[in-house]
Parts: structure tokens; sequence; C-alpha cells
């Protein structure tokens, strides 16, 4: 990320971009500033995000809550753009719901099977309004980010343990690795984040925690080399640069040795050869490594 524009608010609270020919089509966020509640518990700031795509957008929000007071008075790429927003809020609220029935309600209840047939509706409206959405607007920079957003479709009769792992094997689509348009927007790093957290677990010892980040890098990585070279080296220096602020030091070891020594890596040298080094030590000191040969010198008499 980086700051391209910044621009103050006249005396009625409006302020406004200009954007030229070099501003490529994409995701831009709009940083506001911290509310007084958030300034004090050091909270992130207030922004929003808007789609720019060669027309002209008229946005209006309120600063406390700038996603969800939203309108847009002018441009169809995010008017469109927020309205499928709130739309897979609704759903995603309705279907965390009934997630958690299916968990806690008794499967032998004849009620059981209306909250399946509920739960697999609400995925297929969904998608059917994403797919409705991507015909229509076949050549809009939005309906990228819709395309992306879509997730497996987890049949609701399938055990809970199934539907989960149905969702982390099915969770990528070679498409998502493709389209090197997305690396205009907030899309595929919120994804791989996703993607990572569920593979994470407070339960798990160290030891068990770094395997199956390993599992999850080893899928990831393994699918991405398989898309667009540049969209690759973003996923590889997003995962590089996230499990080396996490200090997971053993999956850093694993992503050096099957993928950053095989491949061409885009990450600035001097940090790549800071994580290199700290890979390097970890592998030496590491459970079940080799230990250094011990040598004595003789005393002289």
């Amino acid at each position: 990320q980086s700051i391209i524009d910044s621009v103050t608010l006249n005396q009625v609270g409006c302020f406004q971009f200009q954007f030229t020919e070099k501003y490529p089509a994409g995701m831009y966020r709009v940083i506001l500033g911290q509310t007084p509640k958030a300034a004090s518990q050091s909270e992130t700031t207030q922004s929003f995000s808007f789609i720019y795509n060669n027309e002209n957008t008229e946005l209006s929000t309120s600063f406390n809550y700038p996603i969800d007071s939203m309108k847009v008075s002018v441009g169809t790429e995010n008017k469109m753009y927020y309205e499928y927003l709130e739309k897979k809020k609704q759903y995603n609220q309705k279907l965390g719901l009934l997630e958690q029935m299916l968990r806690i309600y008794p499967e032998k209840d004849k009620f059981y099977s209306e909250i399946r047939k509920q739960y697999n509706t609400a995925q297929n409206e969904l998608t059917k309004y994403a797919v409705h959405l991507i015909q229509k607007y076949p050549n809009a920079y939005f309906a990228k980010v819709v395309r992306a957003e879509q997730y497996p479709f987890i049949d609701a009769s399938l055990t809970e343990e199934v539907r989960f792992n149905e969702l982390k094997k099915n969770f990528f689509k070679l498409s998502d690795f493709q389209d090197t348009m997305l690396l205009y927007s907030n899309v595929l790093s919120e994804k791989i984040i996703a993607y990572i957290n569920l593979y994470r677990n407070s339960q798990y010892t160290e030891e068990q925690q770094s395997k199956e980040f390993i599992q999850a890098a080893n899928k990831l990585l393994g699918l991405a080399k398989n898309g667009h070279p540049k969209t690759y080296q973003y996923t590889l220096d997003y995962m590089i640069e996230g499990f080396n602020e996490i200090k997971q030091d053993a999956v850093l070891a694993y992503i050096t040795d099957n993928f950053i020594l095989t491949h061409s890596c885009g990450i600035e040298d001097e940090t790549l050869k800071k994580i290199l080094q700290k890979t390097t030590d970890y592998k030496r000191t590491a459970i079940g490594a080799t230990s250094p040969e011990i040598i004595f010198d003789p005393p002289i008499l």
C-alpha cells in the first residue's frame, strides 16, 4: 500500500480527488482518521474503499460509520459494488446463524431438515445474485471482485468436519491467481488471511500450529504458482511478510526451501536477506537438526 494523494475538507465536509490516466483501474482506500474513542484506545482509523474505473463517482457517508452509511449518487461501479456488499453482509449473517443451528440443533428433530434446506438455499441465492452481476456487467471492475469473492458451495447435509474440510479444499480457485487486475484491490490479501485463519487453532501447541500453517502455505502457493507470475509473486511475498510478522520461523523455513529458493521473489533484497538468515538460524537449532561437529584442541604439554 502507498499513499497517492491527500486532500482537506471544505467548510461543508466535502472533498474530491482528481484521477488521471496514470492511475490504474482498481480499488482505492480513503483514510479519514480516528474517532476520539479509537485514538484513546489505539484502534484503527476510519476508512472506506471505492472503485475507480474511468468514470466519475460521487459518494457520501458518515465519519463514524463510513461503510454502513455509504450512499452512491453517481457512478455505476461503486453503486453496484456497495449494493453487493450490503447483500453479501445480509446473507453472511443469515448463513452464520444457520451454521450455529446446524451445530447445536438435534439432528433427529424434524426442524433440522429445514435448517439444512435454508442453509443451502441461502448459499444458492447469494451465488445466483453474484452470477447475475457478473453477467450483467462483464467489463466492470467490481465484477472481478465479486467473482473472486465467491466461496465454494458447502452442502449442509455433510457433517461439520466434512463441511470444514471441503471449505479448505475448495476455498481458492485457479482463476483467483490468473487475473492481475485483482492486485489493485484488497481482495486477494483478505482472502489469503481468511484462508490461513482456517488453519489456526488456539488449542494447538506451537509445533502443531506450525505444521498446520505449513500445510496451508503448501496448498496455497502450490495453486498460486500455476496462475499468473505476478499474482504468484504477490502471494509469495505477502505470505512471507505475514508469517515473518507473526514469528512463524518453521513456516518461513519451509517456504524458503520449497518456494523462495526455486522461484523468483520480489521482496526487497534487504528484507529477503534478513528472512533468509533468520530461517537459516532456525534450521540450525530446530528439533531434529544435526548438531555441529564438536572439536577439542588437545592441550599442549
